[in-house]
């Protein structure tokens, strides 16, 4: 809730569904084993765990900046070896990607699975698959507040000692924003969602909306 370009983006509203709501309902038509948000300990987020349970789904709360440290206590939490890690601010997540990078991450014994390092999917379709070991070999460094943040910054910064499969979409949509960082974006987020129908297409579907707002904008 304490985002600072956009505060309370979480629980924005689009088409009378919350961004988080929207999010975890697109990561419910996935094949992942469980879903699970992980949010902050801290009172502002309170509304965050309220959401989760009101629609079933767990929340693990950990340290608010510290983020490398709260998803390393959840794969010890829930005895997970890997994890699909989706932005909460991504309400229209392709459930395909997370299929594609899960699968990579069941069959490859990487420490990473990505389609962020070189960006080919549009923002928003962000997906990443963290192995606990990972996670421990991170949460070992002296990183700084930044980089325990972002989680897996430093891991793109230093890409050659790590090792990481990236997937790309084939095409070049990197500079397609489907994520939420601004009120700007809230507002084409919204203008989507009007316009989709349900369970929401794929990505393509939705870079193709995006162009549409564009045009009547």
């Amino acid at each position: 809730m304490g985002s600072h370009r956009l505060p309370g983006k979480a629980l924005a509203v689009l088409n009378g569904i919350p961004v988080l709501a929207w999010c975890i309902g697109q990561c419910l038509r996935s094949d992942v084993q469980d879903v699970v948000v992980t949010t902050s300990e801290c009172p502002e987020d309170d509304p965050i765990v309220e959401l989760a349970q009101s629609v079933g789904i767990r929340c693990f709360r950990g340290s608010r900046n510290d983020l490398i440290d709260r998803l390393r206590r959840l794969t010890e939490s829930i005895s997970a070896e890997k994890i699909v890690r989706i932005s909460g601010d991504s309400p229209f997540i392709d459930p395909t990607l997370i299929n594609i990078a899960s699968r990579i991450g069941a069959t490859e014994s990487v420490e990473l699975v990505t389609n962020v390092m070189k960006r080919t999917f549009p923002k928003g379709q962000s997906v990443e698959v963290l192995s606990r070991s990972l996670l421990e070999r991170l949460a070992s460094q002296d990183l700084d507040e930044f980089n325990r943040e972002h989680v897996t910054s430093f891991v793109y910064d230093n890409s050659d000692e790590y090792s990481i499969i990236n997937f790309e979409s084939g095409g070049d949509f990197g500079r397609v924003q489907l994520s939420i960082d601004t009120q700007s974006d809230l507002e084409t987020m919204r203008f989507i969602a009007g316009l989709i129908s349900k369970p929401v297409g794929g990505w393509r579907e939705l870079v193709r909306l995006r162009s549409t707002y564009c045009a009547f904008s």
